[in-house]
């Protein structure tokens, strides 16, 4: 198997497998790997070569392609093995810190989940799968919980049942089923704290797409605190925010190919009057931090143009799907400058002397 490492940011390395072609023709799928903020640590391990199984890959000596690679000088280590070889499962970062893995093959189907510990270096396993499965998705959402959703139990066993991960007791509980079974789909959470799936197959590809309701659950701890805004909004005014949290505790989604978090505070503007809503794109040069956020500015509708409501509004800043507490607004048509008031003038007229 040849292995090389492309570094692309100067605080992770990712790494690309090219197996050969035997290897290949064994199994064609792409390998998965969980990113810590820690550099030094990638995981990327369970693939066939020939047949077999690995359940770790160690690799080092990776030559530097620019001089973000040459100040890195990145290196792998080797770390704890997987109590179990597995491949086609997901990885998940938690807000504590630890991966969890959960599912996958090794000829059957997996229900066995593990725990990373990246301060240790070590796995312990944890609650197992109601269901053994491969192929599936893991969302953690923003109770703190992961959601598992789909997948497949054998090669044309498809999947619609669904489970939730809780990590504070380890064990899983089966929540609502997908309305259509599908494995290799996408899952993604969105700002109103819902799980949009999509796509994969069931034996044809798929264009269906479906949601996910959670509810309003979610940690206290995680909720945005929004604490001043702008108090007056008028044409081509930015809205500024003002608290804590605006920065997510942790990804979005689970760490696979279908990964796709994000950690940047949306903020929303809802008009009281007719409900029309405005998401504010964040200002690029003064930009965002987790206790402030500055908008674009935002244009006001008037009598000559479109553009939001005049009136009264909320604004709610949503972090990770998470939304704040609101705070009213008031969106206000400019006030013209009031017309000079013409003043007569004294003349001056001449009065004949009398003789």
């Amino acid at each position: 198997m040849k292995i090389t490492i492309n570094v692309v940011y100067r605080a992770f390395a990712f790494a690309s497998f090219a197996p050969s072609p035997q290897a290949r023709a064994v199994d064609p799928r792409p390998l998965k790997s969980t990113i810590f903020l820690n550099p030094r640590v990638l995981m990327g391990f369970a693939v066939y070569a020939t047949g077999f199984f690995l359940s770790v890959a160690p690799m080092s000596g990776v030559a530097a392609e620019d001089d973000v690679a040459a100040e890195l000088s990145p290196s792998w280590v080797p770390t704890g093995s997987l109590f179990t070889a597995r491949t086609r499962h997901t990885a998940t970062l938690l807000p504590n810190g630890k991966v969890l893995v959960a599912g996958g093959n090794n000829g059957p189907a997996l229900s066995g989940a593990e725990l990373y510990d990246p301060a240790t270096g070590t796995w312990t396993a944890t609650g197992s799968l109601g269901t053994a499965r491969e192929r599936h998705t893991a969302t953690l959402l923003p109770n703190g919980k992961v959601l598992v959703a789909g997948g497949a139990i054998s090669l044309d066993g498809f999947l619609s049942s669904a489970e939730l991960y809780d990590p504070a007791s380890g064990t899983w509980t089966a929540t609502g089923s997908l309305l259509t079974a599908r494995s290799f789909h996408t899952a993604t959470l969105l700002p109103n704290c819902k799980v949009l799936v999509a796509g994969g197959n069931n034996g044809p590809v798929l264009s269906s797409a479906e949601l996910y309701d959670l509810g309003l659950g979610f940690d206290p701890g995680w909720q945005p605190l929004l604490t001043m805004v702008t108090p007056l909004i008028v044409q081509g005014s930015e809205l500024t925010a003002s608290g804590s949290r605006f920065q997510g505790i942790s990804e979005a989604s689970g760490g696979n190919v279908q990964n796709s978090s994000s950690n940047y505070p949306l903020v929303q503007l809802l008009n009281l009057a007719n409900e029309q809503t405005l998401l504010l794109p964040v200002d690029a040069m003064t930009g965002w931090s987790d206790s402030s956020f500055t908008s674009t500015p935002i244009t006001v509708m008037t009598t000559t143009s479109s553009g939001f409501p005049i009136g009264y509004a909320l604004v709610t800043v949503f972090t990770n799907g998470i939304p704040s507490q609101s705070q009213f607004v008031l969106a206000a048509a400019p006030t013209p400058s009031p017309t000079p008031t013409p003043t007569a003038t004294a003349t001056a007229t001449s009065t004949p002397r009398r003789q």
